[in-house]
């Protein structure tokens, strides 16, 4: 029964394995029963309801964190790097606890709802003709190609066009084909073409989503599972060609990079899968045109899901597209974020959004040519609402144009399915405006082939790069020479903060004009040290914490900010359930019980107090987005929903802890008893390399301490695009040249590059 249900709620096309993953991404560890009872409970109205629904106890918890608890070998300022880096004892959440991430989930998608507000509309501002409209419209088809990575646009390589099979029926041929989009990166295809033709005809390509069909191990692409389609505008005495995706086809890449596999470097790198299917349709493209048989001037491009995402990128990328029908592939900002449908997506709906578009503007380019939104009223990844706001809005674009009809929504009934209702508000469009023509009673699309008729390859090419196209198709840069002198530093350390701006952190807030103010929300004692706890606002509708410890009633001579990660947040809350287990939760805050309190750590009461007493400066812990109460990453998870969110705002995570860092920097200067006074700044492992970014900006600080610093960015910090940027080399010498940086427990000979950069940077 439970397959029946997954079957009717996502489309029949799709394998079971596929089915669950979409709707329950987060189910490792699950029994059947555990997903039948979700299914089957009256709770489930909708997917984000859904996952609200799910019991924490049923996801697969963190494995215990432990290091050992001595005190480190080395010196940080003044004293150790205390308890609260050093000793970090076995945690538990008390006896009937859960972690609540509420907190820290509501906060984000506060603030993500507010962004998408401001930028849903801005790439519109100021278009009131259609010379507006064109001249910006060639501006924004090079941005969205340049965050999906396709500029420069690679070469268009000799395709290698292979026929490797033939199958027959009465009215149409089938061709089993590959080529080459890129050299070794493979498109499985099929070819559909009317017999009997007198002359060039209409070509309609048609670009696959998500089903699977494998048999015995071997995958057959969605191209079987869809052929029905092409086989029907054969039918018509129109040329139709299908395509496989990367992640469905014979030979198998990977869509799932984020969601499914921690290939966070993907940010890094600036790679998306929707790049791939976006090229892989350009290159279809070029096949079809260079066919006898096909009207270059007449060329449709359809398909459903995935397919619909893929028509759409194709539209607005390439005006080759005469006419399309893209069905069930598209969801706005609110949609994917607020509403929470990202859950039910790969990455290959989704490219670096440094220039920050919604999707409308994506829709927008396909003006003035013939497009149909197709569409059901019950998608759970699709919904019905993001829908009308794009058409709202794209209709102001046609009708600058005066091609009103030209544009056309459908909105059928059912879920995430291939209904003969959507066949028969596509084929009409497709046949109306490629045959210019009207079609009487609809025929159906049916199926003609067996899995083997439609299979391209006896054996996979031992050549193909699919496999690891991610990795190849946009390489890290490798080289950077080093500067001759001052001048020409100068001129590096400018290019790369402009280039810094552009993408890695072109989702930050407009630069404010003042720092944050941080308030006081609670202060009280701790075996002879104040501990104040501040609260400030690094951006609209989100708030952090500051926690302050100084020597009672002394007057600090300067500030050691510890800017806390993972590890470094559990040993501060061992140590305040040592030090003030009573007032806990009025320390912590909202969203203390984020994640499971360690046991108590006494012995770094002791180290803090050696730290602090006598040595004339005042501690503060800052803890970034995501670390301690604002945690909102499900254990064990597949692909956090609000992790995978912010690159969709031109973010990332970690992007995010850099404005972070620079704001509550801000807001510690600004404090009274500070603000005359040095300011250092500790850090270890990626909050090293996050807080080294963070020193660029604004005042440098006096000194900077980071211990175990990442020589680059391969395991993090993600930031968008930055393999193609610098390095942590590089940044390391930037941030030398600007304060004193200590290391602590790494090799010099790894920055080797920065010490002789800074050298040649003071000739």
């Amino acid at each position: 029964m439970t397959t029946r249900f997954f079957q009717n709620r996502l489309g029949s096309e799709y394998d079971n394995e596929t089915v669950v993953d979409l709707l329950f991404p987060h189910r490792e560890g699950w029994k059947s029963k555990d997903i039948e009872k979700a299914f089957l409970s009256q709770q489930f109205g909708s997917m984000a309801r859904l996952q609200d629904w799910i019991p924490l106890h049923l996801l697969r918890k963190r494995p215990a964190m432990r290091i050992l608890g001595r005190r480190p070998v080395f010196p940080f300022s003044r004293a150790a790097w205390i308890g609260l880096f050093a000793l970090a004892p076995a945690f538990h959440a008390a006896a009937g606890d859960e972690p609540d991430l509420s907190y820290g989930r509501d906060m984000m998608i506060a603030a993500f709802e507010h962004e998408i507000g401001e930028i849903s509309s801005q790439w519109f501002d100021g278009v009131e003709t259609l010379a507006d409209w064109q001249k910006r419209r060639i501006e924004l088809r090079e941005r969205f190609a340049d965050m999906l990575g396709l500029r420069p646009e690679p070469d268009r390589t000799d395709m290698q066009v292979t026929v490797t099979g033939e199958t027959g029926h009465e009215l149409f041929t089938v061709q089993n084909l590959h080529f080459q989009s890129l050299p070794g990166l493979y498109v499985t295809a099929n070819l559909y073409i009317p017999k009997n033709l007198n002359g060039p005809v209409p070509g309609v390509l048609y670009v696959c989503g998500h089903a699977s069909r494998v048999i015995d191990g071997y995958s057959y692409g969605s191209k079987l599972a869809y052929h029905r389609h092409p086989a029907w505008y054969a039918r018509h005495g129109m040329v139709s060609l299908i395509i496989d995706p990367l992640n469905n086809g014979e030979v198998r890449g990977n869509h799932r990079g984020t969601n499914r596999r921690d290939r966070w470097w993907w940010y890094n790198r600036g790679y998306t899968p929707a790049a791939i299917e976006a090229w892989n349709t350009i290159r279809a493209l070029d096949y079809l045109e260079s066919l006898d048989t096909v009207d270059p001037d007449r060329i449709g491009v359809t398909g459903r899901s995935g397919g619909g995402m893929y028509s759409w990128l194709l539209l607005a990328l390439d005006d080759r597209v005469a006419v399309s029908t893209p069905t069930a592939g598209i969801a706005d900002l609110y949609d994917h974020i607020v509403d929470g449908v990202i859950r039910g997506h790969c990455d290959c709906n989704y490219w670096n959004n440094f220039h920050r578009f919604d999707t409308t503007v994506m829709a927008a380019l396909a003006a003035p040519r013939p497009v149909r939104l197709v569409n059901t009223d019950d998608d759970p990844i699709f919904p019905t609402a993001g829908i009308h706001r794009i058409d709202e809005q794209v209709r102001k674009f046609y009708a600058l144009y005066g091609k009103e009809d030209r544009w056309d929504v459908f909105i059928g009934s059912g879920g995430h399915s291939d209904t003969s209702e959507l066949h028969e508000a596509t084929f009409p469009w497709m046949y109306r405006w490629l045959k210019d023509g009207k079609l009487g009673e609809i025929a159906p699309a049916e199926e003609y082939f067996e899995p083997e008729d439609l299979r391209v390859f006896a054996e996979l090419p031992a050549d193909e790069r699919n496999t690891r196209i991610d990795r190849e198709f946009l390489r890290p840069r490798t080289v950077f020479p080093l500067p001759r002198d001052r001048r020409e530093w100068e001129e590096m350390v400018e290019d790369w903060m402009n280039d810094l701006a552009e993408k890695p952190f072109a989702g930050w807030p407009d630069e404010p004009v003042a720092a944050p103010q941080a308030n006081i929300v609670f202060q009280t004692e701790i075996e002879g040290l104040d501990l104040t706890v501040f609260e400030f606002s690094p951006q609209e509708k989100i708030t952090l914490r500051l926690w302050a410890v100084r020597e009672k009633g002394a007057q600090p001579g300067g500030a050691l900010v510890r800017v806390a990660d993972e590890v470094g947040w559990n040993d501060w809350v061992a140590l305040l359930r040592a030090a003030a287990p009573d007032d806990l939760e009025n320390i912590l805050g909202p969203g203390g019980k984020a994640l499971p309190w360690p046991d108590p750590a006494p012995g770094a009461v002791t180290l803090l107090k050696d730290e602090i007493v006598g040595n004339d400066h005042m501690l503060f812990i800052v803890a970034p987005r995501g670390i301690g109460p604002t945690h909102f990453e499900r254990a064990g998870n597949r692909g956090d929903t609000i992790r995978r969110s912010f690159p969709l705002l031109g973010q990332t995570r970690d992007g995010m802890r850099v404005w972070d860092v620079r704001r509550a920097l801000g807001a510690i200067r600004g404090l009274p008893e500070i603000a005359a006074t040095t300011v250092r700044v500790e850090a270890q492992n990626q909050m090293s390399t996050i807080v080294l970014y963070a020193s660029l900006f604004d005042s440098p600080t006096e000194q900077i301490d980071v211990r175990r610093l990442p020589t680059n960015h391969d395991n993090g910090p993600y930031l968008l695009n930055i393999d193609h940027i610098l390095n942590t080399p590089q940044l390391l010498a930037m941030a030398r040249a600007r304060t004193e940086v200590r290391l602590h427990e790494t090799d010099p000979a790894d920055w080797t590059w920065s010490d002789q950069a800074l050298k040649r940077s003071r000739r």
